[in-house]
């Protein structure tokens, strides 16, 4: 039996349903040093699971290790380029750390790959405006309240 479980996870490129539960119920509960080792046993086990590189990102952010929180975020990146969830994670991570430029480009990218994202369009206004581009950020700020009146 340890053989042929040894076997199906050689053969398996992602975690279990169970295990990926394990990650956002630790999220989800506010557990983030937990859920950073957890995850971290997850990336070494799965390293082309981009969504445990993704999540990593986040939960190491809250954690306060920000340049590992860049590095986890530019893996998951890697993997799958085509998630602008990821590139809004990393455009807030570098904001933590006031690197506008990074943030904007982050945010101008999670927007070119989701045209209708308004987190991403109200935190884009946020860094323009503390750039001094006034009419940018005005114009973006806009947008976000057209995709989602809350903002």
């Amino acid at each position: 039996m340890l053989i042929n479980n040894l076997i199906v996870k050689k053969l398996t490129k992602e975690p279990s349903q169970k295990q990926i539960n394990t990650i956002l119920d630790l999220y989800n509960n506010k557990n983030f040093e937990k859920a950073e080792n957890y995850v971290l046993k997850i990336t070494q086990e799965f390293p082309k699971f981009y969504f445990g590189w993704k999540a990593l990102g986040v939960i190491l952010k809250q954690n306060g290790k920000i340049t590992d929180a860049i590095i986890a975020n530019n893996k998951a990146i890697e993997i799958n380029p085509t998630d602008p969830e990821t590139y809004y994670n990393q455009g807030n991570t570098f904001y933590k750390i006031r690197k506008l430029d990074e943030s904007k480009t982050s945010f101008e990218k999670a927007i070119e790959l989701n045209s209708n994202y308004p987190e991403a369009y109200n935190n884009l206004g946020t860094i323009l405006r503390e750039l001094g581009k006034l009419d940018e950020s005005e114009k973006t700020l806009r947008k976000a309240i057209e995709l989602n009146s809350n903002y």
